[in-house]
């Protein structure tokens, strides 16, 4: 075990955890976006790595500046599944 990485014989698996905010521009104050990741893969050193990540990404009452006379808001939630794969030359 190193870190965040296990280490079996040749290949590597990492783990990877996180949450963050992200303000988005908007009149009068930013909209307010929050999310949680989480990631993982596997190594073959100098051969391969396959990594998979989530994302879930959401905001309440967005968008509260725009057509403020029609009172328009949205919530949102969004969700990205990234998957890559890199050969080593």
């Amino acid at each position: 075990y190193n870190g965040c990485q296990i280490n079996r014989s040749k290949y590597l698996v990492p783990f990877e955890f996180g949450f963050y905010y992200d303000p988005a521009p908007a009149k009068g104050r930013p909209d307010d976006y929050w999310g949680i990741t989480f990631a993982s893969g596997i190594e073959k050193k100098d051969l391969f790595s396959i990594d998979l990540s989530y994302e879930y990404r959401f905001g309440n009452n967005i968008g509260t500046s725009i057509l403020k006379e029609l009172k328009f808001k949205q919530d949102v939630n969004e969700h990205q599944l990234n998957l890559s794969f890199i050969i080593f030359l």
